[in-house]
């Protein structure tokens, strides 16, 4: 990991921490909420697919950490 990923890291949870939608979105795996929580209510009209890529890359990652 380098300098820049651990930060942008540190970023996105100091962000999460102030951010209940999204802190709620993570703690359930609700992938639509942490969408909402990261983007905004308007997420799908930006990006339909972010909640399922969010999915996607949270399932590829997972398996290394077990």
């Amino acid at each position: 990991m380098s300098l820049g990923d651990a930060e942008h890291i540190k970023a996105f949870l100091k962000f999460a921490k102030n951010n209940p939608v999204l802190l709620d979105g993570l703690r359930q795996k609700n992938f639509e909420k942490i969408a909402a929580g990261h983007n905004g209510s308007e997420w799908r009209s930006i990006n339909p697919d972010y909640a399922k890529n969010i999915e996607k890359f949270y399932n590829e990652y997972a398996k290394f950490n077990r």
